[in-house]
C-alpha cells in the first residue's frame, strides 16, 4: 500500500497497547509490526522490523522510554518516535525531544489525534499536543528557568517565532490557522516547526533537574 506507516508500540501495560492497538485499526494506512512491553525489547525489535514510526511510553522496566528512544534514534536516525505518555513534566518533555523524539502526546488523546500526529511525523513535521505545548511555554517564560537553559552564548535557543509557534499550538490552533495568523505558508511553518524541534531537542540537553520548576 502507497504511503504505509509501519508502526511498533512500546508500551508495558497489555490493556494500554490493546487498546491502542484496536483503535488505530479503522485507518488502512498504518501496520502494525511490532508490540515490546519494555525498552530492552524495543530497541532490538526496532532494529528487527524496522518501522517506520514508534508509539513510546515512557515508564517501562529494564530502560525507559527515554534512553530506549536514544538508542533507536541514534542506531535508526530515519525511525519516527511520537511519545505517549501521562506525564507533563517539562523537563520530561525537553527529554525526549533531546533523545530524538519528533511528538509528544498524551495518554487521553483521541485515535484520531493520534493518527493525525503520525501522519505529521512522517512528513517531517513537529507534532505537539495543546496541554504539552502549554507545558512548554510555561517553562519557558518561567523567570528562573529561562536565564539558565533558554540562552546559550548570550542568544535565545528559540526565537520570537518560534515562541509564537508554541504559543499558538497550546491555544489549540492548527497547523493552517497558525500559519494564517504569522502570515506565512503551511510549508513555511513546517521549515520552522522542523527548525523547532531541533531547538527543543538543544533545550533538553542543557535541562537539569534541580532547574525544573513546573
Amino acid at each position: 500500500m502507497d504511503n504505509e506507516i509501519r508502526y511498533m508500540i512500546v508500551e508495558d501495560q497489555d490493556i494500554v497497547s490493546l487498546g491502542l492497538r484496536i483503535s488505530l485499526e479503522e485507518f488502512s494506512a498504518l501496520k502494525l509490526v511490532g508490540i515490546a512491553k519494555d525498552g530492552e525489547q524495543a530497541v532490538e525489535m526496532a532494529l528487527a522490523l524496522k518501522p517506520d514510526l514508534i508509539i513510546m511510553d515512557l515508564g517501562l522496566p529494564r530502560l525507559d522510554g527515554i534512553e530506549a528512544t536514544r538508542k533507536i534514534c541514534q542506531m535508526q536516525p530515519h525511525v519516527k518516535v511520537l511519545i505517549m505518555s501521562s506525564r507533563e513534566k517539562a523537563r520530561d518533555i525537553f527529554a525526549c525531544f533531546a533523545a530524538g523524539a519528533s511528538g509528544y502526546c498524551r495518554k487521553e488523546a483521541s485515535a484520531n489525534d493520534v493518527y493525525a500526529a503520525m501522519q505529521a511525523l512522517m512528513k517531517g513535521q513537529l507534532t505537539i499536543e495543546a496541554e504539552i505545548a502549554g507545558r512548554i511555554l510555561a517553562c519557558l517564560r518561567d523567570v528562573q528557568t529561562y536565564p539558565s537553559m533558554g540562552v546559550q552564548g548570550g542568544s535565545p535557543i528559540l526565537s520570537e517565532m518560534e515562541l509564537q509557534i508554541i504559543s499558538l499550538t497550546a491555544d489549540g490552533l492548527n497547523n493552517n490557522t497558525i500559519a494564517a495568523k504569522l502570515g506565512m505558508s503551511p510549508e513555511s511553518l513546517t521549515e520552522h516547526k522542523q527548525q523547532l524541534r531541533d531547538n527543543l531537542a538543544t533545550l533538553g540537553s542543557l535541562l537539569s533537574e534541580p532547574n525544573d520548576k513546573t
